[in-house]
């Protein structure tokens, strides 16, 4: 407690006399320090917010921009997913010509060529 008090006079003894008092150098001097110290941070803070802001912002409008960019609706549409149905694929078709193609050379003893 009694610390606190001589910091108390001191900072009183400070700001009753004028800046340019020898004994209150340091005092003005830290003062200084601290209140640059505290706007710099300050400035940082608020600057980085902003670019933040202005970064996020810019992120979200090419998102918003981008399924444009990428195709209108009536596109969208024709390459549409319609799921695991086999019977849509003709992949089935394929493979049953193939082998109606491969049991018709058997049948003319014909040896199928790859």
């Amino acid at each position: 407690m009694k610390l606190f008090e001589q910091w108390y006079a001191y900072f009183s003894f400070c700001m009753d006399n004028p800046l340019n008092d020898p004994a209150c150098r340091t005092f003005w001097t830290s003062v200084i320090v601290a209140s640059l110290t505290i706007g710099a941070f300050t400035t940082i803070a608020v600057g980085w917010n902003i670019i933040s802001y202005k970064m996020k912002h810019r992120a979200a409008l090419n998102a918003q921009a981008m399924p444009d960019a990428i195709a209108d609706d009536e596109t969208m549409e024709r390459h549409l997913w319609v799921g695991d149905d086999v019977n849509a694929h003709d992949d089935l078709n394929s493979e049953v010509r193939i082998r109606a193609a491969i049991a018709r050379q058997r049948s003319k003893n014909v040896e199928p060529t790859a």
